[in-house]
Order: C-alpha cells, then sequence, then structure tokens
C-alpha cells in the first residue's frame, strides 16, 4: 500500500490524479466542487469534471461528502486510507477540523452504543460534531 491508491484502470486518468493530489496535499479540509476547480492549478479541471469524478472518489470510499455547517451546499474531504477503517470521526463545527478517533475509544463508544441499544454503528459513515479544543 505505501500511502499509494490503486484505482480501476479506467479511472485512473490525469485529471483524476490531479484531484486526488489535490485532495491528499489539503486532508484536515474540505472544499465544494467549485472551490476544488478554482484550486487546482490554472483551471486544469473545470466543475463539470469535478463533479463527474468527484462522485466516483465518493462512491470508492476515497472521498466523504459532508453538508456544510448551516447550508445545504455538499463539500468534499480526502479520506487518508490508512485512518479508513476502525474508528469514528470528529468534526469541529466552527474551523471544519477533523479529528481521527483513538481506535480504542472508538470501539469502547460503539460496544456501548450496541450494548444499550442494540444499535451497530457503521464507522465508514459516522461522524460526531462538535468543537475542537481550539475552538472551545
Amino acid at each position: 500500500y505505501n500511502g499509494v491508491i490503486i484505482l480501476k484502470r479506467e479511472y485512473h486518468t490525469k485529471q483524476m490524479d490531479t484531484l486526488l493530489s489535490f485532495l491528499k496535499s489539503n486532508p484536515d479540509k474540505h472544499y465544494s466542487v467549485y472551490e476544488i476547480a478554482e484550486n487546482i492549478c490554472l483551471g486544469e479541471l473545470g466543475k463539470s469534471t469535478v463533479y463527474r469524478l468527484i462522485g466516483k472518489l465518493v462512491d470508492k470510499g476515497y472521498v466523504r461528502r459532508f453538508v456544510k455547517n448551516g447550508t445545504k451546499q455538499f463539500v468534499y474531504q480526502y479520506v487518508n486510507c490508512s485512518h479508513l477503517c476502525s474508528h469514528l470521526h470528529l468534526k469541529c463545527v466552527d474551523c471544519g477540523k477533523i479529528i481521527h478517533l483513538d481506535m480504542n475509544i472508538s470501539e469502547e463508544f460503539e460496544k456501548k452504543i450496541y450494548s444499550e441499544s442494540g444499535f451497530s454503528v457503521d464507522e465508514h459513515k459516522t461522524m460526531l460534531y462538535g468543537k475542537c479544543g481550539k475552538c472551545n
């Protein structure tokens, strides 16, 4: 693995590499499609291309999609594959920082929820919202 994402041949294009490179270089930030298109060097990717590619990356689990606080707009963030499994994520509602919760704490939390309610948490789709230490 060594931090390299292996995509099916049909998705491995220069445009996909450009998009992934941009998102990977900003793993603690989330962007709208417009912001992604604006931030990629010299407009290499237009909004329609970003929409098409970002949907594929979300479907594959390489990128998470969130609703931007207080809006109906979607924003996107790269998911570090080494952090993809086995833990929950915390998101600051003020600054947008994503915190990867320790695996042991996540497991305890999930077990407690299950024992209390019989509810099984899907850590791949679970984000807890609050305020980080800096914003508190």
